[in-house]
Protein backbone atom coordinates (compact mmCIF):
# COMPACT_ATOMS: atom_id res chain seq x y z
CA UNK A 1 0.00 0.00 0.00
CA UNK A 2 2.86 2.36 0.91
CA UNK A 3 4.67 1.53 -2.34
CA UNK A 4 1.50 2.21 -4.31
CA UNK A 5 1.08 5.55 -2.54
CA UNK A 6 4.74 6.51 -3.24
CA UNK A 7 4.32 5.54 -6.90
CA UNK A 8 1.22 7.74 -7.09
CA UNK A 9 3.15 10.72 -5.70
CA UNK A 10 5.96 10.22 -8.23
CA UNK A 11 3.50 9.99 -11.13
CA UNK A 12 1.71 13.11 -9.89
CA UNK A 13 5.02 15.05 -9.79
CA UNK A 14 5.93 13.86 -13.30
CA UNK A 15 2.48 14.85 -14.57
CA UNK A 16 2.76 18.27 -12.92
CA UNK A 17 6.17 18.81 -14.56
CA UNK A 18 4.80 17.95 -18.03
CA UNK A 19 1.81 20.25 -17.53
CA UNK A 20 4.12 23.08 -16.45
CA UNK A 21 6.36 22.61 -19.51
CA UNK A 22 3.37 22.30 -21.85
CA UNK A 23 1.77 25.45 -20.43
CA UNK A 24 5.08 27.33 -20.81
CA UNK A 25 5.27 26.37 -24.49
CA UNK A 26 1.61 27.29 -25.15
CA UNK A 27 2.07 30.64 -23.36
CA UNK A 28 5.19 31.35 -25.42
CA UNK A 29 3.35 30.59 -28.68
CA UNK A 30 0.38 32.81 -27.76
CA UNK A 31 2.67 35.71 -26.79
CA UNK A 32 4.72 35.29 -30.00
CA UNK A 33 1.57 35.38 -32.16
CA UNK A 34 0.26 38.43 -30.30
CA UNK A 35 3.55 40.30 -30.70
CA UNK A 36 3.75 39.30 -34.38
CA UNK A 37 0.30 40.79 -34.96
CA UNK A 38 1.19 44.02 -33.10
CA UNK A 39 4.51 44.46 -34.91
CA UNK A 40 3.27 43.71 -38.42
CA UNK A 41 -0.31 44.97 -38.57
CA UNK A 42 -0.74 47.84 -36.09
CA UNK A 43 0.53 51.37 -36.95
CA UNK A 44 3.16 51.67 -34.20
CA UNK A 45 6.52 53.45 -34.47
CA UNK A 46 9.88 51.73 -34.73
CA UNK A 47 10.63 52.12 -31.01
CA UNK A 48 7.44 50.29 -30.06
CA UNK A 49 8.17 47.60 -32.65
CA UNK A 50 11.69 47.13 -31.25
CA UNK A 51 10.39 46.85 -27.68
CA UNK A 52 7.71 44.38 -28.73
CA UNK A 53 10.28 42.15 -30.45
CA UNK A 54 12.73 42.55 -27.56
CA UNK A 55 10.23 41.47 -24.90
CA UNK A 56 8.92 38.62 -27.02
CA UNK A 57 12.46 37.26 -27.29
CA UNK A 58 13.10 37.93 -23.62
CA UNK A 59 10.03 35.92 -22.59
CA UNK A 60 11.04 33.13 -24.98
CA UNK A 61 14.52 32.96 -23.43
CA UNK A 62 13.14 33.07 -19.89
CA UNK A 63 11.00 30.04 -20.75
CA UNK A 64 13.69 28.07 -22.62
CA UNK A 65 16.55 29.29 -20.36
CA UNK A 66 19.40 28.51 -22.81
CA UNK A 67 22.97 27.84 -21.71
CA UNK A 68 25.54 30.60 -22.32
CA UNK A 69 29.20 29.55 -22.25
CA UNK A 70 31.02 32.47 -20.65
CA UNK A 71 34.79 32.97 -20.53
CA UNK A 72 36.80 36.02 -19.50
CA UNK A 73 40.45 36.38 -20.55
CA UNK A 74 43.07 38.76 -19.16
CA UNK A 75 46.77 39.11 -19.84
CA UNK A 76 49.61 40.81 -17.96
CA UNK A 77 51.99 43.41 -19.26
CA UNK A 78 55.45 42.18 -20.27
CA UNK A 79 57.11 40.47 -17.29
CA UNK A 80 60.60 39.91 -18.70
CA UNK A 81 62.16 42.48 -16.35
CA UNK A 82 61.00 40.39 -13.35
CA UNK A 83 63.15 37.46 -14.56
CA UNK A 84 60.70 34.80 -13.37
CA UNK A 85 60.96 31.10 -14.15
CA UNK A 86 57.52 29.71 -15.23
CA UNK A 87 57.45 27.05 -12.51
CA UNK A 88 58.56 29.51 -9.84
CA UNK A 89 55.88 32.01 -10.89
CA UNK A 90 53.06 29.46 -10.79
CA UNK A 91 54.32 28.16 -7.45
CA UNK A 92 54.25 31.68 -5.99
CA UNK A 93 50.71 32.28 -7.28
CA UNK A 94 49.51 28.94 -5.92
CA UNK A 95 50.94 29.77 -2.49
CA UNK A 96 49.29 33.20 -2.46
CA UNK A 97 45.84 32.07 -3.63
CA UNK A 98 45.52 28.94 -1.49
CA UNK A 99 47.21 30.44 1.56
CA UNK A 100 44.58 33.13 2.08
CA UNK A 101 41.97 32.40 4.73
CA UNK A 102 38.44 32.09 3.29
CA UNK A 103 39.72 32.92 -0.21
CA UNK A 104 37.66 30.11 -1.89
CA UNK A 105 40.52 29.48 -4.34
CA UNK A 106 41.12 25.73 -4.68
CA UNK A 107 44.11 24.31 -6.55
CA UNK A 108 42.96 21.63 -9.02
CA UNK A 109 46.21 20.64 -10.75
CA UNK A 110 48.32 21.19 -13.84
CA UNK A 111 47.60 20.71 -17.51
CA UNK A 112 50.57 21.18 -19.81
CA UNK A 113 52.29 24.34 -18.61
CA UNK A 114 49.09 25.76 -17.07
CA UNK A 115 47.91 25.73 -13.45
CA UNK A 116 44.19 25.25 -12.84
CA UNK A 117 42.19 26.56 -9.89
CA UNK A 118 38.51 26.77 -9.06
CA UNK A 119 36.61 29.37 -7.09
CA UNK A 120 32.96 29.37 -6.05
CA UNK A 121 31.00 32.48 -5.11
CA UNK A 122 27.31 32.07 -4.35
CA UNK A 123 25.88 29.81 -7.08
CA UNK A 124 28.70 30.60 -9.51
CA UNK A 125 31.55 28.11 -9.94
CA UNK A 126 34.48 29.38 -12.00
CA UNK A 127 37.43 27.46 -13.44
CA UNK A 128 40.61 29.58 -13.51
CA UNK A 129 43.43 28.66 -15.91
CA UNK A 130 46.79 30.43 -15.51
CA UNK A 131 49.09 29.95 -18.51
CA UNK A 132 52.55 31.57 -18.71
CA UNK A 133 54.25 32.19 -22.03
CA UNK A 134 58.01 32.34 -21.91
CA UNK A 135 61.12 33.12 -23.89
CA UNK A 136 64.41 31.23 -23.91
CA UNK A 137 67.34 33.39 -22.84
CA UNK A 138 70.79 32.17 -23.79
CA UNK A 139 73.73 33.42 -21.77
CA UNK A 140 76.13 30.79 -20.55
CA UNK A 141 73.20 28.36 -20.51
CA UNK A 142 69.57 28.30 -21.59
CA UNK A 143 67.09 29.85 -19.18
CA UNK A 144 63.28 30.02 -19.38
CA UNK A 145 61.87 33.40 -18.38
CA UNK A 146 58.20 34.38 -18.31
CA UNK A 147 57.29 37.22 -20.66
CA UNK A 148 53.48 37.14 -20.22
CA UNK A 149 50.87 35.44 -18.06
CA UNK A 150 47.36 34.77 -19.37
CA UNK A 151 44.42 34.00 -17.12
CA UNK A 152 41.15 32.48 -18.36
CA UNK A 153 38.02 32.46 -16.19
CA UNK A 154 35.33 30.00 -17.30
CA UNK A 155 31.92 29.80 -15.63
CA UNK A 156 31.09 26.10 -15.22
CA UNK A 157 27.35 26.51 -15.86
CA UNK A 158 25.64 29.74 -16.87
CA UNK A 159 21.94 29.90 -17.79
CA UNK A 160 20.14 32.88 -19.32
CA UNK A 161 17.89 33.60 -16.33
CA UNK A 162 20.84 33.99 -13.93
CA UNK A 163 23.29 35.50 -16.44
CA UNK A 164 23.54 38.87 -14.63
CA UNK A 165 24.25 37.27 -11.27
CA UNK A 166 26.87 34.89 -12.67
CA UNK A 167 28.65 37.76 -14.41
CA UNK A 168 28.69 39.89 -11.25
CA UNK A 169 30.15 36.94 -9.31
CA UNK A 170 32.78 36.47 -12.03
CA UNK A 171 33.81 40.12 -11.70
CA UNK A 172 34.21 39.75 -7.92
CA UNK A 173 36.32 36.59 -8.32
CA UNK A 174 38.58 38.33 -10.84
CA UNK A 175 39.02 41.39 -8.59
CA UNK A 176 39.89 39.13 -5.65
CA UNK A 177 42.53 37.28 -7.69
CA UNK A 178 43.85 40.56 -9.07
CA UNK A 179 44.40 42.03 -5.60
CA UNK A 180 45.99 38.87 -4.18
CA UNK A 181 48.69 38.44 -6.85
CA UNK A 182 49.20 42.05 -7.97
CA UNK A 183 52.59 42.26 -6.23
CA UNK A 184 53.76 39.28 -8.31
CA UNK A 185 52.44 40.02 -11.81
CA UNK A 186 51.37 43.68 -11.70
CA UNK A 187 48.33 45.02 -13.55
CA UNK A 188 46.30 43.10 -16.10
CA UNK A 189 45.66 44.33 -19.65
CA UNK A 190 44.07 42.97 -22.81
CA UNK A 191 40.77 41.97 -21.23
CA UNK A 192 38.02 40.27 -23.26
CA UNK A 193 34.68 38.59 -22.51
CA UNK A 194 33.33 35.82 -24.76
CA UNK A 195 29.74 34.53 -24.68
CA UNK A 196 29.11 31.46 -26.82
CA UNK A 197 25.47 30.85 -27.68
CA UNK A 198 23.37 29.77 -30.64
CA UNK A 199 23.12 31.61 -33.94
CA UNK A 200 22.26 35.28 -34.42
CA UNK A 201 18.62 36.18 -35.04
CA UNK A 202 19.01 39.09 -37.43
CA UNK A 203 22.34 38.73 -39.25
CA UNK A 204 22.64 35.07 -40.07
CA UNK A 205 21.28 35.43 -43.63
CA UNK A 206 23.31 38.55 -44.43
CA UNK A 207 26.51 37.06 -43.03
CA UNK A 208 25.99 33.91 -45.07
CA UNK A 209 25.22 35.70 -48.35
CA UNK A 210 28.11 38.17 -48.03
CA UNK A 211 30.46 35.52 -46.61
CA UNK A 212 31.22 37.75 -43.63
CA UNK A 213 32.62 36.17 -40.48
CA UNK A 214 31.68 38.93 -38.02
CA UNK A 215 30.37 42.44 -37.46
CA UNK A 216 32.52 44.82 -35.43
CA UNK A 217 31.83 48.14 -33.71
CA UNK A 218 32.35 50.29 -30.60
CA UNK A 219 30.18 50.99 -27.56
CA UNK A 220 30.47 54.46 -26.00
CA UNK A 221 33.90 54.76 -27.60
CA UNK A 222 35.26 52.49 -24.84
CA UNK A 223 34.47 48.90 -25.71
CA UNK A 224 35.03 47.04 -28.95
CA UNK A 225 32.35 44.49 -29.74
CA UNK A 226 32.29 41.69 -32.31
CA UNK A 227 29.15 39.76 -33.25
CA UNK A 228 29.87 36.33 -34.70
CA UNK A 229 27.35 33.79 -35.95
CA UNK A 230 27.42 31.90 -32.66
CA UNK A 231 29.20 34.11 -30.15
CA UNK A 232 29.64 37.62 -28.81
CA UNK A 233 33.06 39.08 -27.89
CA UNK A 234 33.57 42.32 -25.97
CA UNK A 235 37.06 43.80 -25.56
CA UNK A 236 37.64 46.00 -22.52
CA UNK A 237 37.64 46.00 -18.75
CA UNK A 238 34.70 44.05 -17.34
CA UNK A 239 32.53 46.26 -15.13
CA UNK A 240 29.28 45.71 -13.22
CA UNK A 241 27.48 48.31 -15.36
CA UNK A 242 28.08 46.14 -18.45
CA UNK A 243 26.11 43.10 -17.29
CA UNK A 244 22.62 44.34 -18.23
CA UNK A 245 23.90 45.71 -21.56
CA UNK A 246 25.46 42.36 -22.50
CA UNK A 247 22.30 40.49 -21.52
CA UNK A 248 20.18 42.86 -23.66
CA UNK A 249 22.42 42.20 -26.68
CA UNK A 250 22.11 38.44 -26.16
CA UNK A 251 18.35 38.77 -25.67
CA UNK A 252 17.72 40.62 -28.93
CA UNK A 253 20.29 39.23 -31.36
CA UNK A 254 20.81 35.62 -30.26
Amino acid sequence: MVKLFSFGIVMFEIGSWFIEQFWGIITGIIISLLVYFIVNFLPFGEDVRYKAIFYRRKISKLILNPTIRVSYTVKTKNLEDKKLNPNDLLSMIKKKLTGIKNSNFIYIGEKGNASIFSCTLGKTEVEIILTPSYAVKQNDEEELLVDYLQCDFKIKECKYRNFDGHLLDLIQIFRKLEVNIEDVVGKWVGESLTCDIRRLYEFVGVLKNLKMSSLKGKIDGRYEIELYENKLVIYGSLETAMTSMIKDIITYYY
